[in-house]
């Protein structure tokens, strides 16, 4: 999680962290970060979610431009930033909150955020590294509640992925994409 370093409430202002990779969007365009990166990403992130989490407080907004790469360099570390959605466990919020395509089908339907929530939308980061620097399809835009992402994957990883990287990233998208949030496990 990135480091906050001075809050000033009075005058509107928090410093943080500088990361000069930029985010998660902007490194895979530079080729900061790529597909092999899958596993060393994933599981920081899964670690960041994780701490976040038991605070209590549900991130909902987990996507590409809210994962900071530290350094601008090959296989530098990445934070989860950007916690202006960010709500208590259980807490009543507008419940589509977020940017569409990360969103949980619990959270389309109009259920409330949970850290299951914020796994869906890692699974979604996730995905769109892995099939860098192709983008994800129109159709994850929907507001349907009842697409599944799972259906793509597949198709998405294709054979270009090496096994058994591409064995490993199938299981574990099949798993944080689950539609049903109590299946959901990194």
């Amino acid at each position: 999680v990135v480091a906050l370093l001075d809050a000033q409430p009075r005058h509107r202002f928090v410093v943080l962290e500088l990361c000069r990779g930029g985010n998660l969007r902007l490194a895979l365009r530079r080729g900061l970060i790529g597909a092999g990166d899958l596993p060393r990403v994933a599981d920081q992130l899964r670690k960041a979610l994780a701490a976040v989490h038991a605070t209590g407080a549900v991130h909902r907004d987990i996507k590409p431009a809210n994962i900071l790469v530290r350094e601008a360099r090959v296989g530098s570390p990445v934070a989860l930033a950007d916690f202006g959605l960010a709500v208590g466990t259980g807490a009543r919020a507008e419940p589509r909150a977020g940017t569409l395509r990360y969103l949980a089908p619990e959270l389309k339907a109009g259920g409330e955020a949970t850290p299951a929530s914020d796994a869906f939308g890692a699974g979604m980061v996730l995905l769109e590294l892995a099939i860098a620097p192709q983008p994800l399809p129109a159709e994850f835009d929907r507001l349907d509640a009842h697409f599944d992402a799972r259906t793509r994957l597949a198709e998405l990883l294709g054979p270009a992925m090496p096994e058994p990287a591409r064995r490993d990233a199938l299981a574990l998208l099949e798993r944080l994409l689950d539609p049903e949030p109590a299946r959901r496990t990194w």
